[in-house]
């Protein structure tokens, strides 16, 4: 896996981190590649941050 630039916003308790990285994975002897946009939220508790959710989404190959 390479990862892309991240970027980082923080809101009061809230943080937003969106990227980018490149897979190749194998599963039932079929591999695939592809090039992944993602952002995950954290939320800071009792001093601690804490993940609450992620998404990504497989980037269009533009054909």
């Amino acid at each position: 896996m390479t990862y892309g630039e991240m970027k980082v916003l923080v809101v009061g308790s809230m943080a937003f981190v969106m990227g980018s990285d490149d897979e190749t994975s194998t599963a039932a002897g079929k591999t695939t590649s592809g090039h992944y946009t993602w952002t995950d939220v954290f939320i800071k508790r009792r001093g601690r941050w804490q993940a609450v959710a992620s998404q990504m989404t497989l980037a269009s190959s533009g054909t």
